[in-house]
């Protein structure tokens, strides 16, 4: 059985600690991107809409800007952010691997990155490298495999639904505040239905679209991610009656975590940080309770 100490010298080791820098590095360069999405699509859009609610004549102008965004989110910046966003998961899928030993799975992940992007990507972090260590709580390292990857599989989903549906209905709050506050602006300035569509809603559309578009996608992973959680649970109760049987399942729930870090939004690091002291306290709950389980079945 593995220790603790194993477990924790495991996941800090300079080498899982340079995958955990470059994984970050390629995140940490999607989120940027992520904030200019949401700078160009929001604030810039707001900006916009009261100017043109201030000087009318500008609505054109209002309106392109409207479509140039639009354009250029979909053309460019989204591409771009999913391109990043792959590769700051295989990273971490190299990791995990490390870890638990997971199998290089071609067909799921893609090619293996290389040794030079990892150390140039490594040595591009500038974030903070207390936030990388003790990436999962030391107790699943009281446990052998599979159970420690399927507790950390576990937390790490939990977590991550957790922050996806409090996203998703923040931004949901933000679209009706924006609508309401739209429809408010015209009856206060007495403008007609065309005036209203012409001069506000055609320069916020970026926003209501990011909005709607960002909720959806949140509510999606969180949906996908229930769907994974069912899936660990089924595996741990598997597992405690058959620890062998169970190992194949871990590899296809890491698959399956895989896929939703390559494919689904991403979350700003503030919004990690807001909320990561009542998430980190419980994770770390959940994991004791879990390694006791398997101490009571020895």
């Amino acid at each position: 059985m593995s220790t603790p100490v194993d477990f924790s010298a495991r996941q800090n080791s300079p080498q899982s600690l340079e995958r955990l820098r470059a994984s970050s590095h390629y995140y940490g360069i999607a989120k940027a991107i992520l904030g200019w999405q949401f700078g160009l699509s929001v604030v810039g859009a707001l900006a916009v809409s009261v100017w043109v609610a201030v000087v009318p004549a500008a609505k054109v102008w209002g309106v392109l800007y409207s479509i140039l965004i639009s354009l250029a989110d979909a053309l460019w910046l989204d591409p771009w952010q999913s391109r990043l966003r792959t590769l700051g998961a295989k990273v971490q899928e190299e990791f995990d691997g490390g870890l638990f030993g997971f199998p290089w799975r071609r067909l799921q992940v893609g090619a293996r990155p290389g040794p030079e992007e990892l150390i140039a990507s490594a040595r591009r972090f500038e974030g903070n490298m207390d936030h990388l260590k003790d990436w999962y709580p030391t107790a699943a390292g009281s446990v052998p495999y599979p159970f420690n990857a399927l507790i950390c599989q576990r937390i790490n989903v939990w977590w991550d639904t957790e922050l996806r549906r409090k996203v998703g209905f923040r931004i949901v709050l933000v679209l009706l505040v924006t609508i309401v506050a739209v429809v408010a602006l015209g009856i206060g300035t007495r403008q007609t239905t065309e005036q209203l569509v012409l001069t506000t809603f055609a320069p916020l559309l970026p926003v209501l679209l990011w909005c709607v578009r960002e909720s959806r996608r949140q509510f999606d992973a969180a949906k996908k991610l229930e769907s994974i959680k069912d899936t660990i649970t089924t595996a741990w109760t598997e597992a405690l009656q058959d620890p062998e049987s169970a190992s194949p399942r871990a590899v296809e729930i890491q698959s399956a975590i895989f896929d939703h870090r390559s494919r689904h939004p991403l979350i700003f690091n503030w919004v990690h940080h807001l909320f990561r002291p009542e998430g980190q306290e419980t994770m770390t709950q959940m994991a004791d309770r879990l390694a006791a389980e398997v101490a009571e079945r020895r």
